[in-house]
């Protein structure tokens, strides 16, 4: 199976200027308002891809900040989180997200208890209740908060305030209290690895090491909910309290009754799941169009016709895109093959891109996704509409400019939900002979009436099928993923030495 690069960068030299298009039918170009590139770090202002999860976490989120900005705060893993420390960031450094307690939790961090309310009658309240407290209940209380450690390992809320029940009077203050506006936040900080104290005398990191520490098999082990005693309850109050993710999973280690009765790998294979779920662990990334199909086929398959990153590299492959080629695109992907033709033609040359608008699309169905990226990292785009394709060629005359010319393309590229053989002849008309053409479909039946549509015209035709499958290597444990994506739709690819012509079949 050949393969190709997707996000392969280039940097052009110089910097095309044309008109901006305000999606109208008669705009031909387009120009990108963006910043330029920075040297390694992210500036306010620049589109930043954050990539959730660790390289181990297969279920991996990416998401999509358009427009940096210092107090943006975006929704992760339903978790607030505040871009603040991604300004000025070199690009892929790995930060985490923890709960950080405002200014009035600081001022009380011992009891974490929430402010003091200002209503008199309340405060009156309280001083009486603490007052009549006999003395008996504040003497253990005050021996059970002595005797708690500092690093909680119990499920128990004996010497803490009970947590309070959250409604639409208090959200405001509650997301005062912990960092964040309307509702608690976290913040980013360097993400150091630590070891996980899980109270045996042994290294993660290497296999094998824990010796006897695990058990010899998992067989008495019984999946009733039953083995860990830590409540979800106070897995909230820790996170409220800012306790990092690593405190969190030692708490829920020593809290666990079954963990040691666990094989070495079993607690390697929980040690990892709990990570992956407690410690959110935030990759900044530039946005390529690589990086682009990762997170629209993560996110939204379905929208981009279920096209993973290494079949738009084979569709790409497939059409001989290359800098300097005048290539004709075609789809209704969110705009993601247009990025990545422009991109992979766009350096040294006079490349180009002709984007056919399908009926009912314009320039502003892709300026969206255009405007994520700096000018001088993608060719020029030219728009053209679907009626002056699939016109009929005129004769010139002096008062009537000639209609229906071929546009000459080096390539052509075509992805839609549209029947492709309904498209096929206005596209291939305006395809040069010897130029090369990739049809992508997610049904086989469609590609193979347009194989028998375009036979006559075209010669290597071939139609083949899209298939990956990722694997695990590890020590001992290298096995393909129990999980995987069946297809990727089929391509049709080819090369014209025959004219073709709109009034009959190519």
């Amino acid at each position: 199976m050949t393969s190709a690069v997707v996000g392969a960068t280039t940097t052009s030299t110089s910097t095309s200027t044309s008109s901006a298009a305000t999606g109208g039918d008669d705009d031909d170009s387009v120009v990108v308002v963006a910043p330029t590139p920075s040297d390694g770090v992210f500036r306010v202002g620049e589109a930043v891809v954050l990539h959730v999860g660790d390289e181990d976490d297969h279920k991996r989120c990416f998401s999509i900040v358009p427009k940096l900005v210092p107090d943006m705060v975006v929704k992760v893993r339903k978790e607030r989180v505040r871009l603040a420390a991604i300004v000025g960031c070199p690009v892929g450094t790995k930060l985490v997200a923890r709960r950080a307690l405002g200014k009035r939790a600081r001022s009380c961090p011992q009891s974490h208890a929430p402010p003091e309310t200002a209503d008199p009658k309340v405060a009156t309240q309280q001083a009486t209740a603490a007052a009549t407290t006999p003395a008996t209940k504040q003497t253990t209380a005050t021996t059970a908060a002595a005797a708690t450690p500092a690093k909680l390992v119990s499920g128990s809320t004996t010497a803490k305030e009970p947590p309070r029940k959250p409604n639409a009077a208090n959200a405001v203050n509650d997301g005062d209290y912990y960092g964040g506006g309307g509702g608690s936040t976290s913040i980013l900080e360097p993400y150091v690895p630590r070891k996980i104290d899980v109270g045996m005398d042994c290294d993660q990191s290497q296999e094998g090491s824990c010796g006897a520490s695990g058990g010899a098999d998992n067989r008495s082990l019984n999946d009733d909910n039953t083995s860990q005693h830590m409540t979800a309850e106070r897995i909230s109050q820790l996170k409220k309290a800012g306790a990092k993710g690593e405190d969190i999973i030692e708490n829920l280690v020593q809290n666990s009754a079954s963990f040691k009765k666990k094989t070495v790998f079993s607690q390697k294979k929980y040690l990892q799941k709990k990570k992956n779920k407690y410690v959110t662990v935030i990759t900044p990334l530039k946005l390529t169009a690589y990086v682009l199909a990762t997170a629209y086929f993560t996110k939204h398959p379905a929208k981009i016709l279920c096209m993973r990153p290494d079949t738009v590299g084979r569709l790409l492959y497939s059409a001989n895109v290359h800098s300097g080629s005048t290539t004709m695109v075609c789809e209704s992907c969110k705009g993601l093959l247009l990025i990545s033709v422009a991109e992979r033609i766009s350096g040294t040359g006079n490349g180009k891109v002709i984007q056919a608008l399908l009926p009912g699309f314009y320039p502003k169905s892709y300026l969206s996704v255009l405007q994520l990226f700096p000018p001088n990292q993608l060719a020029p785009t030219k728009f053209v509409n679907w009626n002056e394709l699939s016109a009929p060629p005129t004769m010139t005359t002096a008062s009537a400019p000639p209609q229906g010319e071929a546009l000459n393309c080096d390539s052509l590229v075509v992805a839609t939900a549209v029947d492709p053989i309904s498209i096929a002849g206005p596209l291939m008309r305006h395809l040069k002979p010897g130029g090369y053409f990739a049809f992508y479909s997610q049904f086989m039946q469609d590609l193979v009436e347009l194989h028998e549509y375009l036979f006559p015209v075209s010669c290597e035709l071939q139609l083949s099928e899209s298939w990956k499958r990722e694997y695990q290597v590890l020590p001992q444990s290298t096995h393909p993923h129990m999980q995987m994506h069946g297809a990727s739709g089929f391509i049709l690819s080819g090369i014209k030495v025959k004219p073709c012509h709109v009034t009959k079949d190519c």
